[in-house]
């Protein structure tokens, strides 16, 4: 698209979260500065049954290690997973529409992951 586009593309909105990282997505769009925007940070945890298989993994939001993670920093499984988004260079869209979680994920601007915790939040790529 790229090769024929009168006005090229500027964001690309896309599914990212730790089970879906969109790594080679993300690095092709910063190659050509198009914005990469991650939908569902926190992995669909409303996604309805049908669509899950027996051999699906846990939701994120229950996940140890990010559990373990959000409660040394004292901060909820919700900001981690923004958290990592932003530190990842995404521009994130988290859905809520109460004022307690829109202040929530606002806050996620202050949680700082080191090396080794974004590491750990990205390895999980399972392509979901």
């Amino acid at each position: 698209i790229l090769n024929f586009c009168k006005i090229k593309p500027v964001v690309n909105q896309v599914e990212c979260h730790p089970y879906l990282t969109q790594k080679p997505l993300q690095q092709f769009c910063l190659s050509k500065d198009i914005l990469l925007t991650a939908y569902s940070p926190l992995g669909s945890p409303g996604r309805p049954s049908a669509f899950n298989k027996e051999d699906s993994p846990k939701p994120l939001m229950e996940d140890e290690k990010l559990i373990s993670i959000a409660q040394a920093k004292h901060v909820s499984v919700a900001q981690v997973l923004i958290a990592w988004q932003l530190q990842n260079g995404n521009v994130v869209i988290p859905k809520s529409v109460t004022p307690e979680r829109i202040k929530e994920n606002f806050d996620a601007f202050k949680v700082i992951l080191s090396n080794e915790e974004m590491d750990a939040i990205g390895y999980r790529n399972l392509f979901y």
